[in-house]
C-alpha cells in the first residue's frame, strides 16, 4: 500500500509541476532561512558553554546608588577578591583580571607589534576559566612578575611554535622584558573574554600598588567559582554584608550612597546589556528571540504557502477523491495518502535547502562576520532532528489540506458541487492576510531598524567630527617630545588645530570618588570621571563652553585646581551658578556642552576635564586629535604617515578619522539590520510564489467569465481591475492589521536606546505602497494574459 501511494503521489506532483515547483521552492526558502537563523542563534547561545565549571563561575558587578541616581560597573576594588575567597567558603576560587593596551613588543628584534585583548590575571584565572594548554606549566604561569602566557596564534608569530616559546623572552615597551611560561590554544570565538595573551597580576601589582589595597580605587573585573549547589543570590547577600561592614570601616562612619555586589553567570554575560568598565562585546538578547520569530514566521509563510495552494486545487483533486471513496477506500487511507504528499515534498524541499545552504553559507558568514558551519554527516543527533523537523514541517503543512480533501463527499463531488463553494475560497484570503501581515510588520521593522541607525550616524555628537583626524603616540617620554609632535603635526597648511588628551574616544575615563559641593552648600560623594586635556582641546574639538572661561595652561591654579565639566555634571547636581564650585580639591571654572566619546546606545554622563600637570608622566595624553580643511586630505594624511614614521619607525601607522572610529561603533548593529532586511525580502518572495500560484488558479478557474465579459465590451484594463481589485483588498486588510502590530514592536525595540528616533507614519505608507505594487506585479503576470484571451477560445465549447 505505501509503494502505492508513493506512485499516487509522484504522478501527482509530476502532472501539476508548476503547483509542485512552487511548493518546494518556497518551502526550500523558508527552510534555508531558518536554518541560517537556527545557526546564528546556536552560535550567539553558545557562549562560554565551553568552560567545565561554567555553571558555577560568575562575575562579580559593582552597583552604587545615590538618591535616585544608580551606576553600574564591572570593576571592583583590589581587595574584594581576597575578601571573599578567605571569609566565605561557599567561594571555591576568586580571579581578577585587568585590560590594558599600549604595550607594544618587539618582533624580529625590530618591529614592533600592538597585541590587542591584552590582559593583567591573578595566577587562579586558569582554575576558575578553562583555558587549554599547548606547552608549559599553567598552574603556576602567572606567579612570577613579568610572567607571560601566550595563546598558539602569538606564539606562533614571535617564536614559530608553541614549544619554542616557553621560556623565552620578549622585548617590550618602556625597556620592559617578559618571559614566556606558557602557551595555551587561541580561545574560542564563542567566549566573551577572548585573551591573546596573559601578563601576571604581579607585574601590574609593581606597577600600581595603591590599586591592590584601598576598597575605593575599583580597577578589577573579578570572577568568582563558588561550590557546587550554592545559591549566588543567597550567597550575593552574605558578601554585600561583610561589604559594606568593610566599607563603613574604612570610611570611619556611613556613606550616603550604598554600594552592593552582584554576581553575574558568565554564560549570561554575552546577552546582557554592556554594563561601564565592559572589556566583553554584547549581543542585545532582543535580536536573539527577534530572529527565532523570524525563522518561525518565515516557515509559516512557507507552510500558509502549501495549505494555501492545495486547498485552491481542491476541485481538480475532488473527482479523484470520489472516485477512490467510490472504490472502497476509506478517509483515513486517503488522510494518510495526502499527508505523505506532503511530507514527501517536505524532504524534496529540504534536499534543495541543503544545497542552497551550502552555496548560501559562506556569503551570510561573511555578512554576520561569523564562522558558522553546518554538517550533518557526523552529527547523528542533527540528522535526527533535521529528519524529525522535515517530517513534522510535512505534517503541519499538510495535515489540513488532508482533511479538506478526505472529507469530500462522493456524490456532492461528482455534481461538483464543491467548486461553487464560497468556504475554501474565504479560507484561502484568511491566509492570504496572514501572510502578508506578517510581511508587513517585517516590512515597517526593518524600515524602522534603518532609521535608527541611521539616526545614530547622523546625529550631533557635540562636537564638530567632520575633518577631525585621529592618532595616538606612546612612548613619547617627556612633555617636550610631545611639544615638539603637535608643532609638526601642525606644519601642514591644512591643518587647522592639534589637541591631545588621555580620552581617546573610547569611553575610558579615570574615576574617583570626590566630594560635590551642591547648590545649598552641603556635600555629596560621587564617582568623578575625569580624563586629562590641553587647553585648546575646545576649540580644536569644536565643543562649546556655555559656561564660565576655558582653562588657561598659564594659570598655575588652573593646572592645578582647575576644571571643566559638562552640562550633563551640572544638571545632575542641579547647579543654578556652578562656577566657583567644589568637586574635590578642584574649582570649576568653565561648563561645556555636552559631547558624546562612546556610541549612542548610551547616554551622556556627568564627566570633568582637567589640564595635565606639567610634572605627570605626559604618556597619559598620548591620543592627538587634528582638526584639517577640507581640501587636499591625502597629501595631508602622507605628512601624518612621515611623522608617524619618525615616532613610530617600527610601528604600522594607525590613524582615522573620527567619524570612521564612531561608525565602527554600529558596525555589528548595522550587519544584524541587513540580516533582517535580506529575510524580510525573502519572506515576501515566498509569500509571492503563493501569491503567483493562487493566481494563476484564480484566473484560470475565472478564464469564461473574462471571456463573456469582453463579448459584453469590457475593455484589458476594466478586466484587470477586476481581477486586481479582490487582491488589493486583501493587501489593504493585511496593512490594517500589521501597522499597529509593527508600531508596537518597533515602539518596544527602541526603548533600548538612549537617544532614538521617531516611528514616522511615511514608514507605514511606504511599506503599504511597496507591498501593494509587489502584489500587483506577481498578480498581473497571471492577469494580463487571462484578460487577453481570445474570448471564442474560451467559450467555444459553450
Amino acid at each position: 500500500m505505501l509503494k502505492n501511494y508513493f506512485k499516487i503521489t509522484l504522478r501527482n506532483l509530476w502532472r501539476n509541476k508548476v503547483f509542485s515547483a512552487l511548493n518546494i521552492v518556497g518551502l526550500s526558502i523558508g527552510m534555508t532561512c531558518a536554518f541560517l537563523l537556527y545557526l546564528y542563534v546556536q552560535d550567539e547561545l553558545s557562549y562560554d558553554q565551553y568552560h567545565l565549571h561554567k555553571d558555577q563561575v560568575y562575575r562579580l558587578t559593582y552597583t552604587q546608588t545615590q538618591g535616585d541616581q544608580q551606576t553600574q560597573s564591572v570593576v571592583s576594588a583590589g581587595p574584594v577578591a581576597q575578601m571573599l575567597k578567605d571569609q566565605f567558603p561557599q567561594v571555591v576560587q576568586t580571579a581578577r583580571i585587568k585590560q590594558t593596551s599600549g604595550i607594544y613588543f618587539i618582533k624580529n628584534n625590530q618591529e614592533r607589534f600592538f597585541p590587542k585583548q591584552i590582559f593583567y590575571a591573578d595566577p587562579s584565572i586558569t582554575e576558575v576559566l578553562s583555558f587549554c594548554p599547548l606547552a608549559g606549566n599553567l598552574t603556576n604561569a602567572l606567579q612570577a612578575p613579568n610572567a607571560l602566557v601566550l595563546t598558539r596564534s602569538l606564539a606562533t608569530q614571535f617564536f614559530r611554535s608553541p614549544k619554542r616559546a616557553v621560556g623565552k623572552t620578549l622585548q617590550a615597551s618602556k625597556n620592559t622584558s617578559y618571559t614566556v611560561k606558557a602557551v595555551i590554544e587561541d580561545v574560542p570565538h564563542n567566549s566573551h573574554f577572548r585573551p591573546s595573551l596573559l601578563i601576571s597580576m604581579s607585574t601590574f601589582r609593581k606597577q600600581l600598588p595603591l590599586a591592590f589595597n584601598s576598597l575605593f580605587a575599583r580597577n578589577f573585573p573579578t570572577f568568582v567559582k563558588l561550590k557546587k549547589s550554592v545559591n549566588p543570590t543567597e550567597v550575593a547577600t552574605l558578601f554585600n554584608k561583610e561589604y559594606k561592614r568593610q566599607l563603613v570601616a574604612a570610611r570611619k562612619g556611613k556613606s550616603g550612597k550604598v554600594e552592593t555586589l552582584a554576581l553575574q553567570a558568565i554564560a549570561d554575560i554575552r546577552l546582557s546589556p554592556a554594563i561601564p568598565g565592559d572589556y566583553a562585546t554584547h549581543t542585545d538578547a532582543q535580536v536573539i528571540y527577534i530572529f527565532i520569530v523570524v525563522a518561525v514566521l518565515i516557515i509559516l509563510i512557507a507552510c500558509i504557502n502549501y495549505i494555501s495552494l492545495s486547498t485552491a486545487r481542491a476541485v481538480e483533486r475532488a473527482k479523484e477523491v470520489g472516485v477512490r471513496k467510490v472504490a472502497g477506500a476509506y478517509r483515513g487511507q486517503l488522510i494518510g495518502q495526502f499527508l505523505l504528499e506532503s511530507i514527501l515534498i517536505s524532504f524534496m524541499a529540504l534536499g534543495l535547502s541543503l544545497i542552497l545552504l551550502e552555496v548560501f553559507l559562506p556569503g551570510f558568514n561573511q555578512l554576520a562576520n561569523k564562522q558558522l558551519a553546518f554538517s550533518i554527516a557526523h552529527n547523528a543527533y542533527v540528522a535526527l532532528g533535521l529528519v524529525g523537523a522535515t517530517v513534522l514541517l510535512g505534517v503541519l503543512s499538510g495535515i489540513y489540506p488532508a482533511f479538506v480533501l478526505s472529507a469530500f463527499q462522493p456524490y456532492k463531488v461528482l455534481k461538483g458541487q464543491f467548486s461553487h463553494s464560497l468556504q475554501g475560497n474565504h479560507f484561502r484570503k484568511v491566509l492570504v492576510v496572514v501572510q502578508f501581515s506578517i510581511s508587513i510588520v517585517m516590512i515597517v521593522s526593518t524600515m524602522v531598524i534603518f532609521r535608527q541607525m541611521q539616526y545614530v550616524r547622523s546625529k550631533s555628537l557635540g562636537f564638530d567630527q567632520e575633518q577631525l583626524y585621529k592618532l595616538a603616540f606612546f612612548e613619547l617620554k617627556n612633555p617636550q617630545r610631545y611639544q615638539v609632535l603637535k608643532e609638526q603635526l601642525q606644519q601642514h597648511p591644512n591643518v587647522v588645530g592639534v589637541t591631545n588628551t588621555s580620552q581617546g574616544m573610547d569611553g575610558s575615563y579615570y574615576s574617583n570618588d570626590l566630594k560635590i559641593e551642591l547648590e545649598n552648600g552641603s556635600f555629596t560623594e560621587f564617582p568623578v570621571k575625569q580624563f586629562f586635556v590641553n587647553a585648546n582641546y575646545f576649540k580644536v574639538m569644536g565643543i562649546p563652553l556655555v559656561a564660565g572661561r576655558n582653562l588657561d595652561q598659564r594659570r598655575s591654579l588652573d593646572v592645578k585646581k582647575g576644571i571643566i565639566v559638562n552640562t550633563a555634571f551640572q544638571r545632575r547636581f542641579g547647579w543654578k551658578n556652578p562656577i566657583g564650585k567644589k568637586v574635590g580639591d578642584y574649582t570649576v571654572v568653565g561648563v561645556s556642552g555636552d559631547f558624546h566619546t562612546k556610541s549612542l546606545y548610551e547616554s551622556i554622563e556627568p564627566i570633568a576635564l582637567r589640564l595635565m600637570p606639567t610634572e605627570t608622566d605626559y604618556n597619559a595624553m598620548p591620543h592627538f586629535f587634528v582638526r584639517l580643511k577640507t581640501q587636499n586630505a591625502q597629501a595631508t594624511l602622507g605628512h601624518f604617515k612621515s611623522i608617524w614614521s619618525k615616532y613610530n619607525p617600527k610601528t604600522q601607522f594607525s590613524g582615522k578619522f573620527v567619524n570612521e572610529y564612531f561608525a565602527s561603533f554600529y558596525e555589528a548593529d548595522q550587519r544584524r539590520g541587513q540580516i533582517f532586511w535580506l529575510f524580510s525580502l525573502l519572506a515576501i518572495f515566498i509569500a509571492c510564489l503563493g501569491l503567483f500560484g493562487l493566481a494563476t488558479f484564480t484566473t484560470r478557474q475565472r478564464r469564461k467569465e473574462m471571456g463573456i465579459r469582453k463579448v459584453l465590451g469590457a475593455s484589458i484594463a476594466q478586466l484587470l481591475t477586476l481581477l486586481f481589485s479582490g487582491f488589493a483588498r486583501l493587501i489593504f486588510i493585511s496593512s490594517l492589521i500589521a501597522f499597529p502590530l509593527a508600531y508596537y514592536f518597533m515602539r518596544e525595540w527602541l526603548q533600548n536606546f538612549a537617544y532614538r528616533t521617531s516611528i514616522h507614519w511615511s514608514l507605514f505608507i511606504l511599506a503599504g505602497l511597496a507591498t501593494m505594487l509587489i502584489t500587483l506585479l506577481t498578480v498581473s503576470i497571471q492577469s494580463v494574459r487571462t484578460a487577453r484571451v481570445n474570448p471564442v477560445e474560451v467559450l467555444k465549447d459553450e
